[in-house]
């Protein structure tokens, strides 16, 4: 019944409902993609006790700690396991080589958080204005109607304004979902880049109180 429902509206859609349709996929697609990609990020509830074994394997310097922390975090998956790597394998590096490093993988790696990000907010805008594309397509095969058989039979209009309506609440209820979700994982987006630079300037000052000196680990 709810199936015979649903394609008897698609019909009366016409063809503007596909382009919204495919937006809408597209967009989910990429969400979930990016949810699936921060899942291991979005419930770290240990991170910080992780910087601080980082921290004290860097400051012990045993090679054998050293090597099973970098196979722990090959391991692990989530983008602040990336960082807390690069951390680890550029702890030899001089300050200035070391900054240069982790501006360029951090940089890197920021872009991998934001990717399909743009994609996604372009596919939110296009829905509803595919919408309304379907709405002004409709109105004009009314109006077609009108000026062929006049305004006395309601059943011949009623193809062109369930095209214009169907077709404005079809991007409207694409778009809201994808707009709603796509602000969370922003959210969380911009939390985990505040636990990177947190780890960053973490690791950089531990090490310069070890030596006595001063950082302030900005990248």
């Amino acid at each position: 019944m709810f199936i015979d429902a649903l394609y008897v509206s698609l019909l009366a859609g016409g063809w503007v409902l596909v382009p919204i349709f495919l937006c809408g996929v597209i967009a989910f697609y990429l969400l979930m993609k990016m949810a699936y990609r921060l899942s291991a990020d979005l419930y770290s509830r240990h991170f910080d006790d992780e910087i601080q074994e980082l921290i004290e394997v860097i400051n012990l310097g045993e090679e054998t700690q050293i090597k099973k922390l970098k196979t722990s975090y090959e391991k692990k998956s989530g983008i602040l396991h990336v960082v807390l790597n690069i951390l680890l394998r550029t702890k030899d590096e001089s300050d200035q080589a070391r900054e240069v490093i982790l501006k360029a993988e951090v940089s890197q790696v920021y872009f991998s958080m934001d990717k399909g990000m743009q994609m996604v907010s372009v596919l939110a805008a296009v829905a509803p204005l595919l919408g309304l594309l379907g709405t002004v397509s409709g109105m004009v095969s009314t109006f077609n109607v009108i000026t062929i058989f006049g305004n006395s039979n309601p059943v011949l209009m009623a193809g062109g304004i369930s095209e214009a309506l169907i077709t404005t609440q079809s991007g409207l209820l694409i778009a809201f979902p994808i707009v709603l979700w796509k602000n969370r994982i922003q959210d969380r987006l911009n939390w985990i880049q505040k636990q990177i630079e947190l780890s960053v300037v973490r690791v950089l000052n531990a090490k310069h109180e070890k030596e006595g000196g001063t950082s302030d680990g900005s990248l």
